[in-house]
């Protein structure tokens, strides 16, 4: 009788229990339930930070290149604010000496 009682309860996935033992009984498959919860949200984490990891690292990429055409456009700047804003003045002042010329002799032609 006994015997056969265990062996179908086993094959229908049953535990047999008092009504003492079911609490602890109950309480071990809660924990059990909220242990595998916790395994899979650890999974999910461990997953989002690998693709966080790998976005920061794109990130950086993209600022130190960025750094970098920065320092390109801020070398191209200092140059066209001074060298080549100093090729220039030079001929314009020649250019403004020259009209200066012209205005002086027009007045001279005038008188």
């Amino acid at each position: 009788g006994e015997d056969n009682l265990v062996e179908f309860s086993m094959k229908n996935k049953v535990i047999l229990c008092s009504p003492i033992t079911l609490f602890a009984i109950l309480a071990m498959v809660r924990q059990s339930v909220q242990s595998f919860h916790l395994e899979s949200k650890a999974i999910e984490v461990q997953d989002l930070v690998q693709s966080f990891k790998m976005q920061w690292g794109k990130f950086f990429e993209t600022m130190k290149a960025l750094g970098k055409s920065l320092g390109t456009v801020n070398t191209h700047y200092k140059n066209l604010s001074t060298t080549r804003a100093e090729a220039l003045k030079k001929p314009m002042d020649d250019i403004d000496k020259l009209q200066l010329g012209q205005d002086t002799e027009k007045k001279e032609l005038d008188q």
